[in-house]
């Protein structure tokens, strides 16, 4: 798998998290504002990765690209959000 590049936008508190703790060593910030902070990556998306981007689905980051990225974490952020949904299944019950 080659790299790839990988765009992030996040808020403003998460922002500073990643300033002091980056998610790769090829981390560049390439826009700030007082809403939050642009981040650039060039690496293999790993499912470790990955696990660390949709864990920052939390804090409101999105993935600007690639769009297969994106739409990665956006279905694994749409199925967690169902768990707390309809009709009072839980996810395993739903899965059935």
């Amino acid at each position: 798998m080659p790299a790839q590049e990988v765009v992030l936008r996040v808020p403003a508190l998460q922002a500073n998290y990643l300033r002091t703790l980056p998610l790769h060593e090829s981390q560049e910030e390439l826009d700030r504002n007082e809403h939050g902070s642009t981040f650039h990556y060039r690496l293999k998306i790993t499912p470790d990765f990955e696990q660390e981007v949709y864990a920052l689905g939390y804090w409101q980051a999105e993935v600007l690209s690639p769009q297969t990225l994106r739409d990665a974490v956006a279905e694994r952020l749409s199925r967690s959000l169902a768990c707390y949904g309809t009709a009072g299944l839980s996810c395993q019950e739903r899965g059935k």
